[in-house]
């Protein structure tokens, strides 16, 4: 007999006059299973949500992001363009400008992160359209008027 077998039979089976050690160690048995247990389940539950989190937030932002000094020229910019265009490891750019300000509803305003995109360059460098709940992933309405693309929780609050 092994020394491993020898330990675990001497201490999870007992004899006639010692059966008390036998409950103790069946309720220490079965508590360290499902602490084990519970401990597996809460750990596959956080790796699952950080999956889902990381890709949320890599679906909405570019791999590659080039910001620029606000006085920068456009001759730099179609020089930065054309360079951007010739390299065949990009597959898409879009400009962008970001900022913060102020939006107003009639039920209440919110300062906010405002980030301005070309309509058709932000399908090609983020998951934003998949991502749209309500309404549709468009920057102007049939009769021209400009519209935005808010998040659920800036759009629950303006109530809009």
């Amino acid at each position: 007999m092994s020394f491993e077998t020898y330990i675990a039979r001497r201490y999870l089976l007992s004899k006639k006059k010692s059966g008390f050690i036998t409950i103790i160690t069946s309720i220490s048995i079965l508590g360290v299973t499902i602490g084990v247990a519970a401990l597996i389940v809460v750990l596959s539950v956080f790796n699952g949500f950080s999956e889902l989190v990381t890709s949320l937030l890599i679906g909405f932002d570019p791999h590659l992001r080039i910001e620029g000094q606000v006085s920068q020229d456009s001759q730099d910019m179609q020089n930065l363009y054309s360079m951007l265009e010739k390299d065949p490891r990009i597959k898409a750019f879009s400009p962008f400008v970001s900022g913060r300000g102020m939006i107003l509803s009639a039920t209440g305003s919110k300062a906010a992160f405002i980030i301005g995109v070309e309509q058709e360059g932000s399908t090609q460098v983020s998951g934003l359209r998949e991502k749209i709940i309500l309404g549709d992933f468009r920057f102007r309405d049939d009769h021209g008027i400009a519209d935005i693309v808010l998040g659920i929780t800036l759009a629950d609050r303006l109530g809009v």
